[in-house]
């Protein structure tokens, strides 16, 4: 079995929708919305349409993979491959967020950032004998919010790796931005096209206590 993971600076982003009069009470009683939506994450009380974990491309961002033996319950395993992460990078395609219907007002998209494993996948039945630093590749996406750009698309192969989710990582900060569409779309861009379809209104952050 081999296992990669992306290790370093993170987001973590979800999409939530809200109704006119949820975003205006909160508004009006001057609620930390960062801080409510940073504390209820995943606890199911938001009509959420999005929630995922993107590397950071950053100096210290590194992908590790490492060599288990599937059989052995005990086996700490042996990391043969450690790279920056940029070293996998093939080209850039900002990533959007595809939606069912035509995007709706009072949508908020909070961005979590913080610092662990912002990916992680195990494959069964392959090891290291397999394994090429070159069959490995990702995209890089611009981000709205930031100067830096996130990692996504994760391949091996050609085979697009999911992430299992384990939530490695400790969140330093959250921002949220209420947006709203200028036109007629069906996606949400995290890359600078979302300022062009979108009127975007950053809300507040909320820093945690966290290091």
């Amino acid at each position: 079995m081999v296992n990669i993971q992306i290790r370093g600076p993170l987001a973590h982003i979800t999409a939530n929708r809200f109704t006119e009069n949820e975003i205006t009470s909160m508004i009006s009683s001057e609620k930390n919305i960062s801080e409510i939506i940073y504390k209820n994450y995943g606890q199911k009380i938001f009509d959420n349409i999005f929630h995922q974990t993107f590397p950071i491309l950053g100096k210290s961002s590194e992908i590790h993979v490492s060599s288990f033996d599937n059989d052995n319950y005990y086996d700490e395993g042996h990391t043969y491959f450690r790279a920056e992460l940029n070293s996998i990078i093939s080209d850039k395609e900002n990533f959007k967020i595809g939606m069912a219907e035509p995007l709706s007002k009072n949508i908020i998209i909070s961005i979590m950032t913080g610092y662990g494993t912002g990916f992680e996948t195990e494959i069964i039945d392959f090891d290291y004998k397999n394994f090429s630093p070159n069959d490995i590749v990702c995209f890089s996406s611009d981000t709205f919010w930031s100067k830096h750009k996130i990692a996504h698309g994760i391949n091996l192969n050609y085979l697009a790796l999911e992430d299992l989710g384990r939530d490695k990582y400790q969140i330093s900060r959250a921002t949220s931005y209420l947006i709203g569409p200028n036109k007629n779309t069906k996606e949400i861009s995290l890359g600078n096209e979302l300022l062009d379809n979108t009127h975007v209104k950053k809300l507040d952050y909320f820093q945690t206590n966290k290091d």
